[in-house]
């Protein structure tokens, strides 16, 4: 356990640098990701926003997590499955 109430964690990024939190902004993003290497349900992270959109392809969330990485961040990014798109239907008033 860290100080006042933290928990210190030791993340490694793929360059192979060691993150230290929390000496860093951290931050959890939930998000699709479209192409990329990493499975639906990876959790990345990540202080370099090429990193993240290699390995999460491309998307709002994706770009969300790129936003933390270029204010000097460290993103943790979870990549949600892309469900089946659900249909629109008339409105009905009642």
């Amino acid at each position: 356990m860290g100080s006042q109430g933290y928990a210190s964690v030791t993340l490694a990024d793929g360059g192979g640098a060691d993150i230290i939190v929390p000496s860093t902004q951290i931050q959890f993003i939930a998000g699709i990701g479209i192409g990329g290497t990493a499975s639906a349900g990876a959790i990345i992270s990540t202080q370099n926003p090429a990193t993240l959109q290699t390995n999460c392809g491309w998307g709002s969330g994706v770009e969300a997590g790129g936003l933390v990485c270029l204010a000097g961040g460290t993103v943790l990014f979870y990549r949600t499955p892309v469900v089946t798109k659900g249909t629109g239907t008339a409105v009905t008033l009642t």
